[in-house]
């Protein structure tokens, strides 16, 4: 129990409106503890959603409780200096990763003009590697001053911890910024980590938070090795965005009906073909050709008849438009839409629950059918291969037997074919995997950040009275 004079108050902030749902769950378990939550927003849309951004936030308000939101301030228009010593930190980074694509190591400097870019890979990147660069931007970094107006936007709340959504590429995106002025002010900061592949292919964490809230042990071992963050300031939670698997979910639609809305054969089998992001496969629509003449060339009849669903990501969905025929199928409102909303998540579920298998290449959406009980088939296919193999974040679905990884079409139809017949010879090492990445502490999440979230106001306090 906390005691009257303790600070109930939690600021939230994250870049976008998008981000609410993959934090939803900690936000819950806070005003369900008693504090008050207010967030705010960088932007109220995002180009991986679409329709009405505030939905979410609106459906918690109905079902959970009390939520303020409020746009927040940003650098954005005040950039200087900032701009390049947080872009030139993002890319010292990224050449401190041996192992790092190509591809991850160079989009941190996209956002500078073509001769910097041109400069930074030639004739200075060695500097740039140097510790002496990072030690160098570090400093320069403490002595750019925090926004006035962001200042005055955490004064004026007055919470007892500013919780920052770990944001992107942008130095300047306001989770660095708003935790930049709460540790000026005094007040304790966290970020909870947001993707499963933020901490290897994204830039530096520029203001360190007195805590980093971790999926798992893979997730701590990254902080510490390319991050070198103080391994005490690290906390592992699991990952609040995978709650809503476990939030005892049901289909909404039987099977009968959903296949007859969609346009599908309810008597015969279907799988979900999970879409990558353009930065991992630009054009992967042959990969689902590929899978289709499989099925249709297999001398198994049930086979040929096995019907592909795909689930692009929301900006990566035109690729499949010329592929789409009777065996392949685009559920509209599945591609383009984030499942933050219950209707969504609701259509997410029922397409994995009525599917066989989730098939895909490299994408978090595996870790979604994880969750929802589906066998999974990671395709290792040569051509994207390298930005398969060189990220550490693929590595801990595919080291840990639990994904089915086959190099083929041919061999992807194998195993479905043996899924079909009821033998599943990774579902032990699928649950295992789970927990290991998802559940760790084998409990909500969102209920293990926000205890962590009282542990450091509770440490503060007894720090101010002794």
């Amino acid at each position: 129990m906390h005691n009257q004079s303790e600070n109930k108050k939690i600021l939230f902030v994250m870049r976008a409106t998008t981000h609410f749902h993959f934090y939803r769950s900690i936000m819950e378990a806070l005003v369900k503890r008693g504090y008050k939550v207010k967030v705010l927003f960088e932007r109220f849309e995002e180009r991986w959603s679409e329709g009405n951004y505030i939905a979410p936030l609106l459906e918690f308000q109905k079902e959970v409780g009390e939520l303020d939101y409020a746009a927040a301030h940003s650098r954005l228009k005040r950039q200087g200096l900032v701009t390049y010593v947080r872009t030139i930190l993002n890319y010292h980074r990224n050449l401190n990763i041996p192992e790092q694509p190509r591809y991850f190591r160079e989009r941190v400097i996209a956002i500078l003009p073509v001769y910097l870019q041109i400069i930074f890979r030639y004739p200075l990147r060695i500097i740039l590697r140097s510790s002496a660069t990072g030690r160098l931007m570090r400093s320069l970094e403490k002595k750019i001053p925090p926004d006035a107006e962001i200042l005055k936007d955490i004064k004026d709340f007055d919470p007892a911890v500013v919780a920052a959504s770990a944001g992107n590429l942008n130095g300047n995106s306001v989770d660095v910024e708003y935790t930049k002025a709460a540790k000026y002010l005094g007040i304790p900061t966290v970020i909870p980590i947001i993707s499963w592949d933020y901490l290897s292919t994204k830039g530096a964490i520029h203001i360190e938070p007195d805590r980093l809230f971790c999926w798992n042990r893979f997730h701590k071992a990254e902080a510490i090795k390319y991050h070198h963050f103080p391994e005490e300031r690290i906390r592992i939670t699991g990952s609040p965005f995978f709650d809503k698997w476990f939030s005892g979910l049901k289909p909404s639609l039987s099977r009968q009906e959903f296949f007859r809305i969609h346009g599908l054969r309810a008597e015969d089998p279907v799988i979900v073909y999970l879409g990558s992001t353009p930065n991992i496969a630009l054009d992967e629509s042959w990969v689902v050709s590929d899978l289709r003449k499989a099925l249709d060339n297999s001398s198994d009849a049930r086979l040929k008849k096995v019907q592909i669903i795909l689930r692009p990501p929301p900006v990566h969905a035109e690729i499949y438009e010329k592929i789409i025929s009777p065996g392949i199928a685009i559920i509209a409102k599945v591609s383009g839409k984030m499942p933050d909303t219950k209707d969504a998540l609701e259509l997410f579920y029922d397409t994995l629950y009525h599917s066989a298998a989730a098939v895909g290449i490299n994408t978090q959406a595996m870790l979604d059918a994880l969750a929802a009980g589906k066998p999974v088939l990671a395709m290792v296919v040569e051509k994207y291969r390298a930005r398969q193999m060189k990220t550490s974040y693929f590595h801990h679905i595919s080291d840990s037997g639990g994904v089915y990884l086959p190099k083929t079409a041919r061999e992807a139809v194998n195993v479905i074919s043996e899924l079909l017949a009821g033998s599943d010879t990774l579902k032990e090492k699928r649950e295992g995997l789970i927990s290991e990445l998802i559940r760790p502490r084998g409990i909500n999440a969102g209920e293990a950040a926000a205890q962590e979230i009282e542990n450091l106001i509770h440490e503060v306090e007894n720090k101010k009275n002794n």
